[in-house]
């Protein structure tokens, strides 16, 4: 079975009262409404405590960040469920955004030491690098000019915090979008809090990302529909 996003004709416009609404291309070329219900309840998001701004909690993983209060929480389109979406577009793909749209990824995975600094940096020239200040530490946030990938520059944060490895990858299809809104992106980064050690004492309850999935840090970035 296809994830969601990979469904040709099929485009996601957000959540309402915990029941999702996906315009569906009929056979005649039309479209009609179909709604679905909400089933992603396992990680609620709750609303901040600053104006304008929205908080996602996972309570899986156990880390917690802000985003704008007019971006889209995405579901996982069938992605692992250590792989969180947000966008300022109700898009299912990357490749489905206008020249305006920005797509944030957050993958947890198991990567240590370098694998985790160099994740999602495989290809590409890193064009900037910047600290910012993230859990109590300056953690490298670099523009980096991938040609794997359409559009404009990417952007890649890498934090490795109490054995879990956090890849933020960020695509913008324009490189002006991308110059507009990389202090908002950098406001985004900064407000990202892990789970502190004493939290992760049932660690080991976790499904943890095996290290095959590290190939998998890209998905589905470079990919528009099936």
């Amino acid at each position: 079975m296809k994830p969601l996003w990979a469904l040709a004709g099929t485009a996601l416009l957000g959540t309402a009262g915990g029941v999702g609404i996906v315009i569906a291309s009929t056979g005649g070329g039309e479209k009609e409404s179909v709604q679905f219900p909400d089933t992603a309840t396992a990680s609620p998001t709750i609303a901040a405590s600053s104006p304008g701004w929205t908080r996602y909690e996972s309570t899986k993983w156990g880390y917690r960040i802000d985003y704008p209060s007019g971006w889209y929480d995405l579901p996982n389109f069938g992605a692992p469920d250590a792989q969180k979406y947000f966008s300022n577009e109700p898009v299912r793909a990357p490749l489905e955004m206008d020249e305006n749209g920005v797509w944030i990824t957050i993958t947890v995975s198991n990567l240590v030491g370098q694998d985790c600094a160099n994740a999602s940096l495989d290809s590409g020239v890193i064009e900037s690098s910047s600290d910012l200040p993230i859990a109590g530490g300056a953690v490298a946030r670099r523009v980096v000019r991938d040609t794997s990938v359409e559009g404009g520059p990417k952007v890649v944060l890498n934090l490795e915090s109490n054995g879990s490895c956090y890849t933020f990858y960020i695509i913008t299809l324009s490189e002006n979008t991308r110059r507009e809104v990389l202090p908002l992106i950098d406001e985004v980064l900064e407000s990202f809090v892990p789970p502190s050690a004493t939290s992760l004492s049932f660690k080991g309850a976790f499904a943890r990302v095996d290290s095959s999935l590290a190939s998998m840090l890209e998905w589905p970035h470079d990919r528009g529909r099936l």
